[in-house]
């Protein structure tokens, strides 16, 4: 047999006949002939990444597990801040949700104590998701359950219906190690091509970046490896309730940010959408411009009620006209209203009562 048709047997082996035709008329034009051709070697190394149609049909389309928060076979994380209701949404609102959608859902809690396990087994029981708790066995621990996932994996098995709820990601890997975070994203990845939904709690840090947005814990690959990066921001209420708001930040899907709100006995409910990060920081803003505030509103009271006069009384107790006029503007409506004199058009505020 010569190179010319051991290459093409090689490639209709691979490709099928139908590729024979088109071979050939690239060999011609390319003048590739039976003296100078150089074969491909047999076992080309490239044909095992190569997908059929038959095996692409068997791939899921794009579903939501749970609507603007959870795409099947994607793995994604959550984050928030300590205490942020990041397990309360997920065991009481989304597990038995996923249930009733007909997945099987597996939650792995390695953050919680003995306190806390006995009415979450319960919840569990009730509500027909698998509850794991490594740190409650003993001579187990999240890392033994992680290495168990490593062999099913290896051994080839499916996850067509799994979800996997691993709480937290700190627990299951050091997130600001790269090395350690990079090998966990690689096995979730390759669970999630075996059909399995992987989903990631996490935590965000202490300090928020310049705009006042919160950060998530961890290098830069928990972004770039994740299909998902979502944030739960929440507002907590005086009677012990919460609102808790998602921000979609890194998606493949279209994600529409919703909220949860949490009563005094931890139910969960979805409710219509509060932009709750724009609500924490008006509050955190008015906090901050306190001081100026009652300085202001000293100024309007003593019957100083220009924007020059409340200036120089502010000025008096140190606190500059760049600063005055920016809360001045930012509470017009809510703690004032401005008016323009007659004379001047000078700017006049007065107390909203």
């Amino acid at each position: 047999m010569s190179d010319y048709d051991e290459y093409t047997e090689h490639l209709n082996t691979i490709y099928g006949a139908s590729q024979d035709k088109e071979y050939n008329d690239l060999c011609e034009r390319v003048g590739v002939n039976d003296s100078n051709v150089v074969p491909l070697p047999i076992g080309d190394f490239m044909a095992q990444f190569e997908v059929s149609e038959k095996e692409a049909e068997e791939y899921d389309d794009p579903e939501w597990g749970y609507e603007n928060l959870i795409i099947k076979g994607h793995m994604s994380v959550v984050v928030a801040e300590p205490n942020g209701a990041k397990t309360t949404i997920f065991m009481r609102e989304v597990c038995p949700k996923l249930v009733k959608a007909g997945y099987e859902v597996i939650y792995v809690n390695a953050d919680v104590g003995q306190a806390d396990s006995k009415s979450m087994v319960k919840h569990a029981k009730d509500n027909g998701y698998r509850l794991l708790l490594p740190d409650m066995k003993e001579n187990l621990s999240m890392t033994d359950f992680i290495e168990g996932l490593r062999t099913a994996n290896e051994s080839g098995q499916k996850f067509p219906n799994h979800i996997f709820i691993l709480d937290t990601l700190k627990k299951v890997t050091d997130v600001i190690v790269k090395s350690h975070a990079k090998e966990i994203y690689k096995l979730f990845r390759s669970l999630t091509a075996k059909g399995a939904t992987i989903v990631a709690l996490g935590h965000t840090n202490k300090y928020k970046d310049s705009e006042g947005k919160p950060v998530y814990e961890g290098t830069g690959d928990l972004r770039s490896d994740f299909d998902e990066l979502i944030y739960l921001i929440p507002e907590r209420h005086d009677d012990g309730s919460m609102t808790v708001s998602t921000e979609p930040d890194k998606v493949r899907g279209k994600f529409d940010p919703i909220t949860f709100e949490i009563d005094t006995n931890r139910n969960v409910t979805l409710s219509n959408y509060v932009d709750v990060a724009a609500k924490v920081f008006a509050k955190e803003q008015k906090e901050k411009d306190s001081p100026t505030i009652e300085l202001i509103t000293e100024s309007i009271n003593a019957g100083d009620f220009t924007e020059a006069k409340i200036v120089e009384h502010c000025k008096r107790h140190s606190t500059g006209w760049r600063t005055v006029r920016g809360v001045l503007d930012r509470y017009k409506g809510e703690l004032w209203t401005l008016e323009l004199a007659f004379q001047n058009n000078a700017k006049q505020y007065f107390l909203i009562k």
